[in-house]
């Protein structure tokens, strides 16, 4: 039996169901038809080595650059950050051959290096370019390799930076930008036109800009078109200006419904666009009842329940058709006998449109609830009766009853919980009584036997509850280690158990227990970041650099130590069945992996859970575990608790590893990366030939490679002529110090002079004047004499561009960048010392105190 990795998951769910004997399950695992493949796990580990590799090289260079290590002058910077650059390239060229997954690799971290350089440039010269620029200009120049690629990880990048420039150029604010863009009826438009132009690109080019037929890029601006439309949608029932974005989406979803219905089926854009239409029919109720009743908010309930169902019983009957004619006659076989389950997406717009309908229903309680007083009883008896009738519709195995009984469940649950306080702050007392209410009510809504999802948010649940009845510390860290090796351990065992009597339950735990112990080392570093870190601390070196304690400080806990242990154990337990040279290759880059993510437990609880759920069956949550991974890398660079150079190297030193290991592994082998893992045999599985590259695309890196140099050639001779030749002008400033994205330590500043500046007036179209005009005295010191919209400035006075800070004009930058630990000797700063030239162009190259001294001289 030769079984696609859908149709094994396919075969275990129905196990778990109940809709499988036990002798048909063990006839699939006797014959190995419930493990991967050797063919699935060396395409796997190719991707995975090669991509990961690729990221935690360049996510180290970023951590690099932004540790802004005052030694090193700034082209010795700019040189290794374009020397990362060249390697990248240079890789790609070296694996061109093969034109596979090194290929796409090496390009993907060329992309990501691109950028690197890019935020060096604006750290150094502290020119304070606009955000958005900084996104436009690196996805501009990523596009090459993006194109050479073909690969989707760059795509998907690339379409991320562009939407992120359209937003931060449309927005008012750095960290709510999307909300800000919700303002206005134009950023809308112009968001949702840009998706709809690259969905279009990718329809009738997407064989051409992709090795890999896939469609998941396609959904992806599929969702960059409807999000903004629906949100503008929603909007218009209020605001007069959104009715034309409304008007936009009626268009647009009726076109996209048609198009992915009769010309080109695809089922998750059209469940997309069928669950936009809902959301803003939900928006019309909602202005039509004038909801504030308790009958109108459960009749809003209502119509989302009503509506999400009848879309879930549509686009399942789809998807059952699409499972049995468009798959290839042998698979026809298997997949007739198993029947297709919902999939997982339509699964997540089911729960986001039950918490939708569970919040209305709740909020409807509250003012009935208010009248009578602020009584435990009621709210635990109201708590009681929705739970009760939750229970009874799942029991009538309707896609509508069942949303209803979904929505009754959460609501009723948290009823329930605010009955154990003083009102609906309950959630928010100091008290564990709410979490020790919350666990027992999930755990007694997840025993009656449900609906999967049911039963799948409640053990995610369980598990928060019980997180926040232990609290932070290390009991929170033991149970974190210990839910990640449970699950981990059953999706191993995952065909032991899924024919059980209670393998249904046993399977939702598991899902929602995966959820809880992803996201809990975030939840474990955020706790720590706040109340201090009650980690473990390993001085390798103090050298004397930076911190007074050395910025070679390894930190360590016990879920850190757990993690690793976790993470070894699998891959031994996954190669038991290699030769005793390869295990031991394997085993040793685990150790070592282990051991340099200490400071990081969160990407080894995600890596673990990763290769666990592979090994399952389950794509969905091994997916799921990678993005987690990918987020926790992202998230390490937030830790208080290891300087940035630290930092650095462990992650160089784990690219290294993950890459010499796809390089040693086929020559440990003999035969093949995947057998050196344990899976079933292929049957009849043939590598694919792949035709030669041709020459020029094999020297498109190099050409590439150029472009990024000659640009940013290009700026730095630009600011390197403002350093020599503009004129000193020190302003004053009002600094604050938080911490930014990709740019290490830097100081928040704010201008005097922005005081003086206009401001754009609610709803005023006017744009602020592109210069402002300062007068400096004997000493160096500005103040503001007027604004204009050209240059020379008048007699006396010099002009600075203006340029829009967080919703305000500003005439500088709105951060200092220095080296990371040296924020204590830039406190006292007062001042900013700026390089003017001619044309406007301001660069920001130093502090002063009150007595006007600098403060952290540089080597600029």
């Amino acid at each position: 039996m030769n079984l696609t990795s859908e149709q094994r998951g396919l075969l275990l769910q129905r196990a778990e169901s109940g809709r499988l004997t036990a002798g048909e399950l063990a006839r699939a695992r006797d014959a190995g038809a419930l493990q991967p493949t050797v063919s699935e796990w060396r395409d796997l580990l190719e991707r995975v080595l090669a991509f990961g590799g690729a990221l935690l090289l360049t996510a180290a260079l970023v951590f690099f650059l932004a540790y802004n290590w005052d030694a090193l002058h700034r082209f010795a910077r700019l040189g290794l950050a374009l020397g990362a650059l060249a390697a990248c390239c240079a890789a790609a060229m070296w694996a061109a051959a093969g034109r596979g997954a090194g290929w796409r690799a090496a390009l993907f971290g060329a992309s990501v290096a691109t950028g690197a350089v890019l935020a060096l440039v604006g750290q150094t010269y502290q020119t304070g370019a606009d955000m958005w620029q900084l996104f436009a200009a690196w996805a501009a120049l990523m596009t090459p390799f993006a194109l050479a690629a073909r690969s989707a990880a760059s795509w998907a990048l690339w379409l991320v930076l562009a939407n992120l420039a359209l937003v931060r150029a449309f927005s008012q604010s750095v960290w709510w930008g999307f909300f800000d863009a919700l303002g206005d009826a134009q950023a809308l438009l112009a968001i949702a036109a840009f998706n709809l132009i690259v969905l279009v690109v990718f329809e009738g080019l997407g064989l051409r800009l992709l090795a890999n037929p896939r469609r998941w890029l396609q959904r992806l601006a599929a969702l960059g078109v409807l999000a903004p439309l629906c949100a503008g949608g929603v909007l218009g029932w209020w605001e007069h200006e959104f009715r034309v974005v409304a008007a936009s989406f009626s268009v647009v979803a009726g076109a996209m419904a048609f198009a992915y219905h009769r010309w080109r089926r695809d089922l998750p854009i059209l469940a997309l666009t069928v669950y936009g239409g809902i959301a803003v029919l939900t928006g019309g109720v909602i202005k039509a009842l004038r909801v504030e009743s308790f009958f109108s908010l459960n009749l809003v309930g209502l119509f989302v329940i009503a509506t999400s169902a009848g879309a879930g019983v549509w686009l399942a009957r789809l998807h059952r058709q699409a499972a049995s004619t468009e798959a290839t006659a042998g698979r026809d076989q298997i997949e007739d006998a198993l029947g297709a389950p919902s999939p997982w997406w339509l699964s997540a717009l089911q729960t986001l449109a039950a918490w939708v309908a569970s919040l209305l229903i709740l909020a409807s309680f509250m003012l009935p609830l208010a009248l009578v007083g602020e009584r435990a009883l009621l709210r635990a008896i109201a708590g009681a009766v929705l739970c009760g009738v939750a229970i009874a519709l799942f029991r009538r195995e309707r896609l509508f009853t069942t949303q209803m009984a979904l929505a009754f469940s959460l609501a009723g649950q948290a009823l329930l919980v605010s009955a154990t306080g003083a009102g609906w702050s309950a959630f928010f007392d100091a008290g564990r009584q709410w979490a020790a209410a919350g666990l027992l009510a999930a755990a007694a809504m997840a025993w009656p036997r449900t609906s999967p999802l049911h039963r799948s948010l409640c053990a995610l649940l369980m598990a928060l509850h019980g997180a926040a009845l232990i609290g932070v510390g290390v009991g929170l860290e033991v149970l974190a280690a210990a839910l990640a090796a449970l699950v981990a351990a059953l999706w191993m065992t995952r065909s032991r158990w899924a024919d059980t009597g209670q393998g249904a339950l046993i399977a939702a735990l598991v899902r929602g227990g995966t959820l809880a112990a992803l996201a809990l080392p975030g939840f474990i570093g955020a706790a720590r970041g706040l109340q201090g870190s009650d980690a473990w601390r390993i001085v390798l070196w103090s050298g004397g650099i930076g911190e007074a304690d050395g910025v070679f400080v390894l930190r360590v806990g016990v879920l850190s130590i757990a993690a690793g242990v976790l993470f070894a154990l699998l891959v031994a337990r996954l190669t038991a069945a290699a030769g005793s040279r390869r295990r031991a290759l394997a085993v040793a880059a685990a150790v070592a992996l282990a051991v340099l993510s200490q400071p990081a437990p969160g990407l080894l609880v995600a890596a673990s859970l990763f290769l666990a759920c592979f090994r399952g069956g389950h794509r969905g949550f091994a997916a799921l575990a990678l993005i987690a991974a990918v987020a926790y890398v992202g998230d390490h660079y937030y830790r208080l608790d290891t300087s940035l150079l630290m930092k650095s190297g462990l992650m160089a030193a784990s690219g290294l590893v993950l890459l010499a290991l796809r390089r040693l592994w086929p020559a440990a082998a003999g035969v093949g990366v995947g057998t050196a893992l344990e899976g079933a045999p292929d049957r009849g599985a043939a590598q694919a030939s792949r035709a030669p590259m041709p020459s020029w695309l094999r020297a498109s890196p190099a050409a590439a490679f150029l472009l990024v140099v000659g640009v940013t050639a290009h700026a730095v001779v630009d600011f390197e002529r403002v350093l020599a030749a503009g004129r000193i002008v020190l302003i004053e400033l009002a600094p604050v110090d938080p911490r930014s994205l990709m740019q290490g330590d830097y100081m928040a500043l704010r201008f005097a002079p922005d005081d003086g500046l206009p401001r754009r007036t609610e709803g005023g179209a006017a744009p602020p004047p592109r210069f402002a005009y300062l007068e400096v005295d004997e000493e160096g010191r500005a103040r503001l004499a007027g604004v204009g919209e050209s240059l020379p400035a008048p007699a006396g006075a010099i002009g600075l561009r203006i340029r829009m800070r967080d919703g305000a004009p500003s005439v500088g930058p709105n951060a200092f960048f220095f080296q990371e630990g040296q924020a204590a000797g830039l406190a006292g700063a007062r001042w900013g010392e700026f390089r003017v030239a001619a044309d406007g162009m301001a660069l920001l190259t130093h502090l002063r105190d009150a007595d006007l001294q600098r403060l952290g001289e540089t080597v600029r």
